[in-house]
């Protein structure tokens, strides 16, 4: 939540949390977003269940959430960048200083997450080496 007890090092707040500024010492911390933190949780347990990155981009665009940078139609990085990112875990560094929030997935889910998105990535790079079938 904070660096070296600082608060939020600044910079985009990730998709999911809310920077709130401390009024006595006028940092702000990360805190989780009650609307978008549970939509977070629902992208991981359906990507975790087979989901494709696009068809989670669509569930998002067909629920009305709006995008990290505030439009209305997301796309399959967007929902790779949320997915791939440790602050989500709980986790974060500013440089090498380690740093802890309140995570919105738990290891077990985020780990499953990243192995799928890994097995992907994988696939996706053998396919790329070898486009003919034939050969």
């Amino acid at each position: 939540m904070t660096v070296r007890g600082r608060g939020w090092a600044g910079g985009p707040v990730p998709f999911g949390y809310l920077a709130v500024r401390d009024s006595d010492r006028g940092h702000a911390r990360l805190v989780l977003s009650p609307t978008l933190a549970p939509v977070v949780f629902r992208l991981y347990e359906r990507y975790a269940a087979g989901a494709s990155l696009r068809d989670l981009a669509k569930w998002l665009t067909a629920m009305g959430v709006r995008a990290p940078r505030g439009g209305m139609r997301w796309n399959a990085s967007s929902v790779q960048r949320i997915l791939s990112n440790p602050v989500n875990r709980g986790e974060y560094r500013h440089g090498a200083e380690p740093c802890v929030v309140t995570a919105i997935v738990t290891p077990d889910l985020w780990q499953t997450a990243q192995a799928r998105m890994e097995r992907h990535i994988h696939q996706r790079r053998l396919d790329r080496e070898h486009p003919y079938v034939l050969t």
